[in-house]
């Protein structure tokens, strides 16, 4: 029997896929799409404070960003810098490599993970339990 559905395979998902099949529950993760990491859907800029939560692997790290120039719609521009002391450590990483690498701590926690799966409708009774 599944205790836990996690809808979609997003790092967000995934994270709790592994955390929880790690604490012993049967996890099922559904992706819609076929593939974890596939279509890329940010930048893939994250701060260092997501090496709290998951430990990003210097393999998939494209780049150390210091600034941004920004480009408005009516023609304005202007350029925001963050390197300096104080200020956090921004980096850009490969978003799929980083969502497959979750995915595979979610599988090797015990979670199962069910791509091709898109879900159209979550009934949830009056006890909070769902079926999907």
């Amino acid at each position: 029997m599944i205790d836990v559905v996690v809808i979609g395979g997003g790092p967000s998902g995934l994270v709790a896929a592994a955390r929880l099949a790690r604490a012993g529950l049967d996890v099922t993760v559904l992706e819609e799409h076929r593939e974890i990491g596939a279509p890329t859907h940010c930048t893939g800029i994250v701060s260092m404070e997501m090496a709290e939560l998951v430990k990003v692997p210097d393999s998939i790290v494209l780049g150390r960003p210091t600034m941004a120039r920004l480009h408005g719609p009516g023609g304005g521009r202007c350029e925001v810098r963050w390197s300096g002391p104080g200020r956090e450590e921004l980096l850009t990483i490969d978003r799929g490599a980083f969502d497959r690498m979750l995915a595979e701590q979610a599988v090797s926690a015990g979670a199962i993970v069910q791509t091709g799966s898109p879900v159209q409708e979550l009934k949830v009774d009056a006890i909070g339990a769902g079926d999907v």
